[in-house]
């Protein structure tokens, strides 16, 4: 569990509020909160199963990390929510879908109007498509928006873990198809 948290730019030492470690199951518990810190639910990481996560009883997809929404800042919108407490260490709004890339509820839009939206989902197929879709769903609803791609890892955790930087690159419209076609 500790290598995992590392890898994933998490201190273990010194874990958020919203992380919990239970040794004895092998998995981490990620605390799912609304706006105001109330508790949602639990989704848990497991390590080592055959199953990647768990989630409490009656959990429905929530938006990770909303809090950060009451910062000033450009909005990221990430495919985890690993990802997100990573990026959350170098800008202040960061968020994700707890249901993964290809989930998005309608009304969560709303929360997005004018503001700067970054779309940058996991560098594989199903993250570029996600995050064209949602590109597709927030254009003309946001301020502005961008997809970004990381050429150098599959997702944000391992590039600023790898690098100790954040730098992606911006690909919006028909620039991704070059990329899909790669």
């Amino acid at each position: 569990i500790r290598n995992y948290l590392i890898e994933h730019c998490i201190d273990p030492d010194n874990l958020p509020n919203n992380i919990r470690v239970h040794n004895v199951r092998n998995e981490i518990e990620i605390r799912v909160t609304d706006q105001d810190s109330f508790l949602l639910f639990s989704k848990y990481r497991v390590l080592g199963g055959d199953i990647k996560y768990r989630y409490d009883k009656g959990a429905k997809m929530a938006l990770f990390n909303s809090k950060s929404l009451k910062n000033d800042g450009d909005v990221y919108i990430v495919e985890g929510e690993f990802d997100a407490m990573a990026l959350n260490t170098i800008y202040p709004v960061v968020v994700s879908s707890t249901g993964g890339c290809n989930s998005w509820r309608p009304e969560w839009t709303e929360l997005f109007k004018d503001r700067d939206i970054k779309i940058c989902f996991d560098n594989d197929r199903p993250g570029i498509l996600a995050s064209i879709s949602l590109y597709k769903k927030l254009l003309g609803n946001v301020k502005t928006v961008e997809i970004l791609l990381i050429n150098d890892t599959n997702d944000v955790c391992e590039h600023i873990y790898h690098n100790r930087y954040f730098k992606p690159s911006v690909v919006v419209g028909s620039e991704i198809g070059v990329v899909l076609t790669e």
